[in-house]
């Protein structure tokens, strides 16, 4: 082509027959298709062709950079497969300190008491052809990356295990921060005891805020929000260092300020949008973090992971599918017909959700049902719960998990399961106020990530990759959670 460029040739006018026949024949080339077409089957032109590939594997899912509260989060090493902690929740009981002269004062014996996390085991298999190995490989060791990718996995589960983890729906499991702070918050043992009667806020002794309101939605992160998660966390003695948050939470709550900057970057430095990294709260600094796995669940899978059948709703067998309920959150303005599908969860993945179940609860009331398990009901860790908008049919969002239990060996399914209590919205995420120090929580580490060889069972190479531990929280109410967050 290079010579095929005379000086008469403007690009507006013609030239001589041959030298089109000649550049037409090297377009024909350099354009040549077959991107469809394999190797072997090259002819003509395609068969001289070089085939080019980057030398640089380029990553379409998470890193190591997006692991946000797995690279924060203190790590301490375990001795045993239950790990206790002590914690001293007093240094005396209320009794006045001033005493008369001559006499002495009273005695004031502190508080101590102790607590337990058990140990739990994470890990995952790889196994790679022999003849792999052998080959030339584009992207270096095929071995090395392939356990690297295996580091990177089971790291991805344990994020999102340290927010959401629940050993009473999947024994397999240890408790997550959700988990122990809503089992923990209204326990005495982890409450300082020498300021009852000076710690609660108008009636209320939670550290679980919810920001539902009346249109079956959520009120969006805002100033006040923040403002009062710092104050709910320094009335019981924590230090905020860190929010955790959804990148759609964090997202809306930057673009609140685009009208209030003070200063015009757009003019000085040629850029436009702001976003919070800090907030100065009335009790302290902290920073603000989003990620992707910080996104909650939202509708259910497309195409089935598992092998196993869908599971399906059924009635309740006492007939009545939504039963009143002490911990209901089912008010007044959320009564009407909601739809409910379940997936099923298995060691080797989920399933597709089943059919649609309807159900119409009324204020005050739970939505009890029976799950009828597609296949393998042994099999099954747990329930995935995902419910309709109030009168629509469509839009399944995710509600929570459902432990196996009650099950009927009559009829295959599993009876009066808990559905849905309406305390999780549909699709709305959490903020996560925390103190990030080794006072306050740490990831006991029995066993750090470690590789094992397995036997040879054929031309292929395989290995384990593990990590044995568990989150222990040793002052749950030094941290704040923030639940149904909305969406701008």
């Amino acid at each position: 082509m290079a010579n095929n460029n005379p000086s008469s040739l403007t690009g507006f006018g013609a030239d001589a027959p041959q030298l089109l026949e000649e550049i037409t024949k090297a377009l024909s080339f350099a354009n040549q298709n077959y991107s469809d077409t394999l190797p072997g089957d090259f002819t003509g032109a395609p068969a001289l062709q070089v085939e080019s590939l980057d030398k640089t594997l380029r990553v379409v899912t998470h890193e190591q950079k997006h692991l946000l509260l797995w690279n924060d989060i203190p790590k301490t090493p375990a001795y045993n497969t239950v790990e206790q902690a002590n914690t001293n929740n007093s240094y005396g009981a209320q009794i006045p300190a001033f005493f008369q002269m001559a006499g002495a004062p009273e005695t004031a014996d502190s508080g101590y008491d102790r607590n337990v996390v058990q140990i739990k085991y994470l890990g995952v298999q790889k196994q790679i052809n022999h003849d792999v190995m052998l080959v030339r490989q584009a992207h270096g060791p095929i071995v090395q990356r392939e356990i690297k990718n295996g580091a990177l996995w089971i790291l991805a589960q344990l994020e999102r295990a340290l927010f959401s983890a629940d050993s009473s729906i999947n024994g397999l499991e240890f408790d997550g921060i959700d988990k122990q702070v809503e089992d923990k918050e209204g326990q005495a043992e982890f409450k300082a005891q020498a300021f009852d009667g000076y710690n609660v806020l108008s009636g209320a002794d939670t550290i679980i805020l919810d920001k539902r309101n009346d249109l079956q939605s959520g009120e969006v992160l805002d100033e006040e929000i923040l403002e009062e998660a710092a104050l709910v966390q320094a009335n019981n003695f924590g230090m905020c260092t860190d929010m955790y948050m959804d990148t759609k939470a964090h997202s809306d709550f930057s673009r609140a300020f685009y009208a209030k900057e003070r200063i015009n970057t757009l003019g000085m430095e040629g850029k436009a949008g702001y976003v919070v990294k800090q907030f100065v709260s009335g009790s302290g600094t902290f920073n603000l973090k989003s990620g992707v796995f910080q996104r909650p669940r939202r509708i259910p899978l497309a195409a089935a992971v598992s092998s196993e059948s869908a599971p399906t709703l059924q009635d309740a067998n006492a007939g009545d599918n939504s039963p009143a309920s002490g911990d209901s959150q089912f008010a007044a303005v959320d009564a009407g017909q909601y739809q409910y599908k379940a997936s099923a969860v298995y060691a080797d993945g989920e399933t597709l959700a089943g059919g649609a179940k309807a159900v119409t609860p009324a204020a005050g009331d739970k939505v009890v049902l029976d799950i009828l398990p597609g296949s393998n009901p042994s099999g099954v860790q747990y329930f995935n719960i995902f419910r309709s908008p109030k009168g629509s049919a469509a839009t399944f969002e995710f509600i929570g998990r459902v432990k196996p239990e009650n099950f009927h060996a009559g009829d295959g399914d599993f009876r009066d399961l808990d559905i849905d209590l309406n305390a999780d919205m549909p699709g709305l995420s959490r903020a996560y106020l925390m103190q990030m120090n080794e006072d306050n929580l740490a990831f006991k580490q029995l066993l750090t990530m470690m590789k094992i060889d397995l036997a040879l069972l054929g031309t292929n190479y395989r290995w384990m990759q593990l990590l044995y531990g568990a989150l222990h929280m040793y002052t749950p109410r030094k941290n704040c959670i923030v639940k149904n967050i909305g969406r701008s």
